[in-house]
């Protein structure tokens, strides 16, 4: 079965073992940001923060921990665990095997935990021995890991709490609970099943994964046309009690036009219960086109406060991937990111307006993803963020196609006019 890929990403381009890592030095930019290299290194297929929809970066209150993807392609590459000291990047343990870029969490006793998968055979999980050692990893058993052996993995934790979710090999989308350290993996549940015996291909896609509490939400996307145009129709929410797997909720988000781009983004529950899910819509890949596309075509944030019903509301007319963040003042943050620029927009009122604010970084990247409480990182009052970024000085073919930055920001004040 040919396996699912989003050529999506090009598009998005065009339009919006333990040495010290060598790296250039950090560039001030506006926002009170610091940039830096994170490495130089790739591999020559994709970008390590490709499926940004689970977290790409850790931080324990003294380190970052980043994973990069290093070699010369599927078959040949290896997850590559990085931390961060005040001397800068190091190399960690190399982790293989691994197809699709890796995802990181980080536990209450602060162990580093990798999950990635092989290409259709198995998923896969690793823990580090010892806490904020990225150095020496164990491997351990997955239970079910032929259901998260395909696609973008995503995970979450709360508390003890682990979650995952993924794909099986016929494109069924299943998310499994793991109650502690001690606690064996509960029964995975089904999320969504897919219609994947003959093209096109219909699958759901790239989980935003959250537990909370005894529940756990899946934010996900889904492809109408795997296999033949690889665009998207939809996002969709699916929570349910993971002690018992009763189903909660499964709902549409947002729902677009077949030959369109509506795709999630990210999504983020806010400390107050409230959820958001930022998602594109509006981007016309091929087909009849609607006359009020252009009219729709944005990037927006969805809102879904306790006890009500989703609100969405515009950020911006353009549709680059983008990014969430609950700043320490209870304000939602969005990101939206190019491989020329990326801009940032704020909302004073939990998702009811947004207001575009000065850039909060200079420095070009693409495939931004921004650090966030699902990644089982303690609150910190400082953005950090990683991001991919094209080295137009490597050969084709080679290695090292794509690259790795680093920011640290505290968000300047300045604004800007809103969008239009």
């Amino acid at each position: 079965m040919k396996l699912l890929r989003l050529s999506l990403g090009v598009a998005l381009l065009l339009t919006s073992l333990a040495p010290t890592v060598a790296q250039r030095g950090p560039t001030a930019s506006p926002g009170g940001a610091r940039v830096e290299t994170l490495s130089d290194e790739g591999t020559v297929w994709t970008a390590a923060t490709w499926g940004y929809t689970s977290p790409k970066l850790l931080w324990d209150g003294q380190r970052a921990y980043a994973v990069n993807l290093v070699g010369e392609g599927p078959g040949k590459d290896v997850a590559r665990v990085m931390w961060r000291d005040t001397n800068g990047w190091h190399a960690g343990a190399d982790l293989e095997p691994v197809y699709q870029p890796a995802t990181l969490l980080l536990d209450e006793a602060g162990h580093i935990h990798v999950f990635c998968t092989d290409r259709g055979q198995h998923g896969h999980h690793w823990i580090s021995t010892q806490p904020g050692d990225v150095t020496r990893f164990e491997k351990q058993e997955l239970p079910f890991s032929r259901k998260f052996a395909y696609g973008y993995l995503g995970v979450g934790r709360q508390g003890s709490t682990l979650a995952l979710a993924g794909l099986d090999r016929s494109y069924h989308m299943w998310v499994m609970v793991k109650p502690g350290r001690a606690e064996p993996w509960k029964k995975p549940v089904l999320v969504e099943r897919a219609e994947s015996r003959t093209p096109p291909v219909k699958a759901p896609l790239y989980p935003v994964v959250i537990p909370h509490g005894d529940e756990v939400d899946v934010v996900y996307s889904y492809c109408p046309d795997g296999s033949v145009h690889n665009t998207y129709n939809r996002v969709d929410l699916f929570r349910c009690n993971w002690r018992t797997g009763r189903v909660l909720r499964h709902e549409r988000v947002a729902e677009g036009p077949i030959g369109e781009v509506t795709y999630g983004l990210d999504a983020l529950l806010g400390r107050d219960g409230t959820l958001y899910s930022l998602y594109m819509t509006g981007a016309y890949r091929y087909g009849d086109q609607r006359p009020d596309r252009a009219e729709r075509q944005g990037l927006y944030c969805a809102v879904l406060r306790p006890g009500g019903v989703w609100e969405r509301r515009r950020v911006s007319r353009t549709t680059g991937t983008g990014q969430l963040w609950e700043g320490p003042d209870g304000r939602i943050h969005a990101f939206e990111s190019t491989s020329t620029h990326t801009r940032h927009f704020h909302s004073p009122d939990q998702g009811r307006t947004w207001e575009e604010q000065a850039p909060a970084w200079d420095a070009p990247g693409f495939f931004l993803y921004v650090l966030k409480g699902n990644s089982g990182s303690p609150p910190d009052p400082t953005l950090r963020a990683v991001m991919s970024r094209i080295q137009t000085d490597v050969p084709k073919g080679m290695p090292g196609k794509y690259g790795l930055r680093y920011v640290e920001s505290t968000l300047g004040t300045a604004r800007m006019p809103a969008a239009k």
